[in-house]
């Protein structure tokens, strides 16, 4: 499609049909109430990607319909947001991610997920923020809350209405609250999971 936010909106819809497309990608843009902020997103970015006098006024369009798609699916995603190709929102109502987080390939996000800011207080009295980094292949069950700069481990999955605010190793299932390690050495969770080398051809 000729740009990485595009391409990455490719690995998105891959998620969903196990195909690249294009006929689906507008179908869900249109009709999948947990996509329509994904699409929007990405649009958003290819426009600011491309930096010319159009594509910044199609931007100011697409950055008020990407806030009102994001108000009726009931997500709080920023358009700015570091997100990698392969993006899966399930259900979608009341997930907040923080527009520092950053977010790797393949990764699953289901309802009610927050992913956002936790603020360190020092003695002087300063508040330094830290905001998650999640990697590549992680299931986020729904409910979820996490915190905080802290980072979440390849292949790893985080259990349904946990409290993740401290690192997570690869591939290892973590949950709870407090938050515990539930299983070492845990298989990936990936549906339709895309292969990130076909999206350079």
């Amino acid at each position: 499609m000729g740009s990485k936010s595009l391409d990455f909106l490719k690995a998105d819809i891959f998620r969903i049909t196990k195909t690249y497309s294009t006929k689906q990608i507008i179908k869900n843009a249109f009709f999948n109430r947990s996509f329509k902020p994904i699409f929007t997103m990405r649009i958003c970015q290819h426009l600011y990607e491309r930096n010319t006098a159009i594509s910044k006024l199609l931007l100011i369009i697409f950055r008020g319909l990407h806030r009102y798609v994001c108000n009726k699916a009931g997500i709080d995603l920023s358009w700015k947001t570091a997100i990698g190709p392969g993006f899966c929102i399930t259900h979608g109502w009341g997930t907040v991610i923080s527009p520092l987080a950053v977010i790797g390939s393949n990764v699953t996000v289901f309802h009610g997920v927050t992913i956002g800011t936790k603020h360190k207080i020092l003695e002087n009295g300063e508040r330094v923020a830290g905001y998650p980094i999640i990697k590549d292949n992680v299931w986020i069950g729904a409910n979820s809350v996490i915190i905080g700069g802290i980072t979440i481990g390849e292949g790893s999955s985080i259990a349904p209405m946990s409290m993740i605010h401290k690192d997570v190793a690869p591939h290892t299932i973590a949950g709870g609250n407090p938050q515990k390690i539930l299983k070492g050495n845990a298989l990936e969770d990936v549906y339709n999971k895309v292969p990130i080398e076909s999206l350079a051809g």
